[in-house]
């Protein structure tokens, strides 16, 4: 997936999120129909993909924010950016970068998170194995 994402173009990564019963919706699928021609919902639907998705939820999304300098509302989210920020700091200080090199930077922050230790599991060896968040996003 990762080799995959690095020939995507920018539309590809990153898709615009569109509300299911709406007019402007509507009027997207509407245009991308007659820019492909007759090749059916299956194929109009993986055109638009590309760049949009379109939600299937009634009710859309729910934002739930956390109140400025209220950390202590939203613990687990708090941490999580935490773990993002204070490598990226540690990097950083006030290096200026271009998209490139953030995008590096980013995916080494990335690796350390995801190879962080979660807690231990055991084995027949009786030594104990360090679980990480990588072993949930690895296949096989």
């Amino acid at each position: 997936m990762v080799a995959r994402s690095r020939f995507m173009c920018f539309d590809e990564k990153h898709h615009v999120i569109l509300p299911r019963r709406c007019k402007f919706t509507e009027l997207l699928v509407i245009r991308e129909h007659e820019r492909i021609g007759p090749c059916g919902v299956s194929e109009t639907l993986t055109q638009l993909r590309k760049k949009y998705w379109i939600l299937k939820s009634h009710k859309g999304i729910h934002w739930k924010f956390i109140v400025e300098r209220a950390p202590w509302w939203g613990e687990f989210y708090e941490r999580l950016v935490k773990t993002i920020k204070d490598p990226l700091r540690k990097i950083l200080c006030r290096t200026l970068l271009t998209f490139e090199e953030l995008s590096t930077i980013l995916s080494e922050v990335e690796v350390i998170v995801n190879h962080r230790p979660l807690t231990y599991m055991g084995n027949d060896t009786g030594e104990p194995v360090l679980l990480t968040p990588a072993h949930f996003l690895e296949l096989g």
